[in-house]
């Protein structure tokens, strides 16, 4: 089966092949931080919370834009907008299940798996994303000295079936089939604390480059694990890939992460 991952993170990429996951990508072209704070923002309002937002809040909103991209995905796949469904997406023990029918123009021709991913930083309930400039790396890398924070990654599967015609399917979709569509989703939280960071050590870890293509502008698998003294939680979670809650959602929409191995 065809495994999709609308990602082009390499970091993703490199712990699909790690788990034995062939994979082609297929990279999102949406808006990811305005689409977030759309995601976000009127919780954040309703909850009180001081900048904004509570955890729970920023789970939904992780597992929000992983859904958008897994979507754009199926665009891509089936040559047609994939519809909106409703539901709450909650923490890896609250999995959002959705099934139903995609009409396709005749270019599906194999079953396949999507999978999307987003993961941000939160701190003192504010949304940490990838930095738009050195200053903002400085800012939070400032802000996560000495302290815990939170990496919260929002994954969304998709497993779609070419079906015969079925009932329900659009005229041009009982002409070419339809994809059985299974979705999956729910997000993985990992505390982690950081050292006392010094001036010259942010500065220093800034000019390598390494923050720029990261939430919360470290990355714990390269240099920034010298930034790290422990963790609670799923250690792939902070890499952007909980690989545990994967095998599971791909399990729950049918297909055996095993079943790759042979």
């Amino acid at each position: 089966m065809k495994i999709i991952l609308a990602s082009t993170s390499p970091r993703r990429q490199a712990l699909l092949t790690q788990i034995g996951l062939p994979h082609e990508v297929i990279g999102p072209s949406i808006d990811e931080s305005n689409l977030l704070e759309r995601a976000t923002s009127a919780e954040g309002r309703k909850s009180g919370a001081v900048h904004g937002v509570d955890i729970e809040t920023v789970a939904r909103g992780t597992c929000t834009l992983a859904q958008a991209k897994a979507r754009q995905a199926l665009q891509v796949l089936s040559g047609t907008a994939h519809a909106s469904m409703g539901g709450q997406h909650e923490h890896a023990d609250r999995v959002t299940a959705t099934d139903g029918l995609v009409p396709t123009t005749g270019k599906a021709s194999e079953d396949c798996v999507v999978v999307a991913c987003d993961t941000v930083v939160e701190c003192d309930s504010q949304i940490l994303n990838k930095p738009t400039n050195a200053a903002d790396a400085r800012r939070m890398l400032r802000l996560l000295s000495g302290r815990a924070h939170r990496v919260v990654t929002g994954v969304h599967v998709c497993r779609l079936s070419v079906t015969p015609a079925a009932t329900g399917a659009t005229a041009q979709g009982a002409a070419t089939g339809a994809w059985q569509c299974r979705e999956r989703t729910a997000a993985e939280i990992t505390w982690v604390f950081f050292r006392e960071l010094s001036d010259d050590l942010i500065e220093r870890y800034i000019e390598t480059g390494e923050p720029f293509d990261k939430a919360g502008s470290y990355g714990i698998q390269e240099r920034g694990a010298v930034l790290v003294e422990r963790i609670e939680g799923c250690y792939y979670n902070v890499v952007g890939l909980p690989v545990v809650l994967l095998a599971r959602l791909l399990e729950d929409v049918g297909h055996t992460l095993t079943d790759c191995w042979t």
